[in-house]
């Protein structure tokens, strides 16, 4: 599993040490622990749970898929739009709709969830080829 804890990416934590880390989140009262609180229990949430997220990824269509993938990629929503030739507006929309398809608010979140899908659901073109 991958995730960001502090702004560090963090991979293939155990279980125990995921708890560990939430638990210690927990008691510090800044901006960023809330961050990695959230992410963390999304984690944690979404561990055992990897078969929901890749029924939910069947059910995208092609475009929210690109959408997702650019995302999980770390684009902006500016970046996305120009990359797909759709407004930022567009894409918020998009990104929207998929934080409420997965359960989670944020687009860190949303990545944090996306990253439990096997590398082959992530392995998308988004060109000019793939947007018909």
């Amino acid at each position: 599993d991958t995730f960001l804890f502090f702004g560090f990416l963090v991979l293939r934590l155990d279980r125990n040490l995921l708890h560990t880390l939430h638990t210690r989140a927990i008691n510090v009262n800044t901006a960023s622990s809330a961050y990695a609180r959230d992410l963390i229990r999304t984690n944690l949430e979404r561990e055992n749970n990897q078969e929901e997220v890749k029924q939910l990824w069947r059910t995208l269509t092609n475009r929210q898929r690109q959408v997702s993938f650019l995302i999980f990629q770390g684009l902006t929503y500016q970046e996305i739009g120009d990359k797909l030739y759709l407004s930022r507006r567009t894409i918020r929309g998009y990104a929207r709709d998929l934080m409420k398809l997965f359960g989670v608010r944020g687009k860190l979140n949303l990545r944090a969830v996306l990253a439990l899908l096997p590398e082959e659901y992530l392995n998308i073109r988004v060109d000019v080829d793939s947007l018909t």
